[in-house]
C-alpha cells in the first residue's frame, strides 16, 4: 500500500494538489491499497468521464483520513448527443473498489451525478464526515446542475454512513442522497438542508433521500429541513405539488428505528411532506412529521418540529444546526413533553447520540 501524508514542514497547511483540467490522483489496479491522511484536494475537473477529484478504479481500496475534498468537478455538456455521464464531482468509487472515508469534509463539488460522491458497485464507508454544499457549478455563464444525487449518488453500492452530516446538498432529484439498488445503512446521522429542485416539467422528490430501489436502513438519525420543489406544468398537464421532502421511497426499501423525520416541507415555506411512501419495518420508536404510506404503532406521527427541536432554523422550517465534533446535528428541545426524549428503544439504540454524547433524557443539560 502506498500512505501519502501531509507535509511535515508545513504541519498547519494542509497538502494540497491541484489540477486544472484533470482529476487530482486515480487510483487504479488490482489488490491496490491507498491510504490518504491529513490532505486537501481540490480543483480537478474532468469532462465526460466520472471521479473529478479522485477517481477509485474496480479492486483498489483507498482509505481516506482527516482529509478535505473540495472544488472538484465531474463536468458534462448538455449539447452532446451520445450523452457520456460524468459521475461523483469530488469522488468516483468504481465496480469492485472499496472507499473508506473518516473524519473528512466531502464539500463543494459538482457532477452530473453525485455532485459529492458517486458509486457503482462499490463498497462505501462514511464516518464522522461532512458531505456539504454539492451541487451546481458555474462556468462562463452556464449552470451545470447536479441530476440526481447532490451529496452521494449511489447505485449497487453498499453503504455504511455513521455519525456524520450531509447538509446543504442539491440536485434535481435526491438532494442529499439518490440510491438505486444495492443496501444504505445510516446511523447516527443528520440530513438537512438538503434540496430536490426539479426539472422542466418534473417535480423534485426526496429532498434528503431518494431510495429507487434496494434497502435503505436509517437508525438513530434525523432528517429535518429539507426541501422539495414544485415546477410549473406544461399548459394541459395538472398543477401537482413536489413529495418527499425528507424521504421519497419506493415499496418495500425503508426500514427506519429510533429516528426523526419532522419539518421537511415542500417549496421551502409550503406544506410539510416527511415521507412519501411506506415504512416497511419499523421497530415502532421513530418521531415523524407526516408519511403518506402509514406508520407503525407506536411511531407517533404528526410531531411540530417546534416541540422537538432546541431551535427552528426559519429558513428551512426544520431544526436549527449546530456543529459538535465536526458534524451538523440538530439539537433537541430540553421539556419533558418532547417525544422525541428518551423515546428511543433502549434495547436498539446506541448509547450515545448523533454528537457522540450519553443520549439525553428529560431535564438533562
Amino acid at each position: 500500500g502506498v500512505s501519502v501524508e501531509q507535509r511535515t514542514d508545513h504541519p498547519t497547511d494542509p497538502y494540497e494538489l491541484e489540477g486544472v483540467s484533470a482529476r487530482v490522483p486515480a487510483i487504479q489496479g488490482h489488490d491496490t491499497a491507498v491510504t490518504l491522511n491529513g490532505m486537501t484536494l481540490l480543483g480537478g475537473r474532468v469532462w465526460h468521464k466520472d471521479g473529478g477529484g479522485i477517481y477509485v478504479g474496480g479492486g483498489s481500496t483507498v482509505d481516506i483520513n482527516d482529509c478535505t475534498l473540495k472544488h472538484n468537478e465531474a463536468l458534462y455538456a448538455t449539447y452532446r448527443f451520445d450523452h457520456v455521464t460524468a459521475r461523483g464531482g469530488n469522488l468516483f468509487a468504481q465496480v469492485g473498489s472499496t472507499v473508506h472515508l473518516n473524519n473528512t469534509r466531502v464539500i463543494l463539488g459538482a457532477a452530473e451525478y453525485g455532485g459529492g460522491i458517486a458509486a457503482d458497485g462499490a463498497i462505501l464507508s462514511i464516518k464522522n464526515s461532512t458531505i456539504a454544499n454539492n451541487c451546481l457549478v458555474n462556468i462562463a455563464g452556464n449552470a451545470y446542475a447536479t441530476d440526481s444525487g447532490g451529496g452521494l449518488w449511489l447505485q449497487n453500492t453498499t453503504t455504511d454512513i455513521l455519525q456524520s452530516s450531509l447538509t446543504n446538498n442539491e440536485a434535481m432529484f435526491g438532494g442529499g442522497i439518490r440510491m438505486y439498488g444495492g443496501s444504505t445503512d445510516i446511523r447516527g446521522t443528520t440530513l438537512s438542508g438538503n434540496v430536490a429542485t426539479g426539472y422542466y416539467y418534473s417535480d423534485g422528490g426526496g429532498g434528503a433521500i431518494l431510495a429507487i430501489s434496494g434497502t435503505l436502513l436509517i437508525a438513530d438519525s434525523t432528517i429535518t429541513g429539507n426541501e422539495a420543489c414544485s415546477v410549473s406544468q406544461a399548459e394541459g398537464y395538472p398543477e401537482e405539488e413536489a413529495t418527499g421532502a425528507g424521504i421519497a421511497a419506493n415499496e418495500h426499501i425503508l426500514r427506519l428505528t429510533n429516528s426523526i423525520v419532522v419539518g421537511n416541507l415542500i417549496d421551502g415555506h409550503g406544506a410539510p411532506s416527511d415521507i412519501e411512501g411506506v415504512i416497511a419495518a419499523s421497530n415502532g420508536h421513530n418521531v415523524l412529521g407526516t408519511i403518506t404510506g402509514g406508520a407503525a404503532d407506536g411511531d407517533l406521527v404528526g410531531a411540530d418540529p417546534c416541540r422537538v427541536f432546541a431551535g427552528i432554523d426559519h429558513s428551512t422550517g426544520g431544526g436549527k444546526l449546530v456543529l459538535t465534533n465536526g458534524v451538523w446535528v440538530a439539537p433537541l428541545l430540553d421539556d419533558a413533553h418532547n417525544p422525541a426524549l428518551s423515546g428511543a428503544d433502549p434495547v436498539t439504540s446506541g448509547t450515545t447520540d448523533e454528537r457522540g454524547a450519553a443520549r439525553p433524557a428529560p431535564g438533562d443539560s
